[in-house]
């Protein structure tokens, strides 16, 4: 082992050292990039702490997973699931923790 590091340290000394240490580099900065654009534009929270809830619903056309759940207006959370249980819908879904929400909502 300490022979192929030695061999992979004289091996990037010099212009090719440079060369590839500026791929890596550039390497993490686009996989950096990527991972922005995921969450972006996939509606995609890393690192988000949510708090689930599912409700039952005579009809959920329209409603697509990752959609804003919005409560009066102001997005809140993003929906998680649907599935159909006895002819019902049940929408699981996120949102922000320190929202209360109560059985009106």
């Amino acid at each position: 082992m300490m022979r192929f590091l030695s061999r992979l340290g004289k091996g990037l000394r010099g212009p090719a050292g440079r060369n590839f240490a500026k791929i890596v580099v550039y390497s993490a900065v686009c996989l950096v990039v990527l991972a922005a654009l995921v969450a972006r534009i996939g509606n995609v929270d890393f690192f988000a702490d949510k708090t689930s809830y599912s409700a039952t619903m005579p009809d959920v056309t329209g409603l697509l997973v990752n959609d804003e759940v919005k409560v009066a207006g102001v997005a809140v959370g993003k929906v998680t699931g649907i599935s159909v249980e006895r002819g019902k819908a049940v929408v699981s879904f996120e949102v922000d923790p320190d929202l209360e929400l109560r059985r009106s909502t």
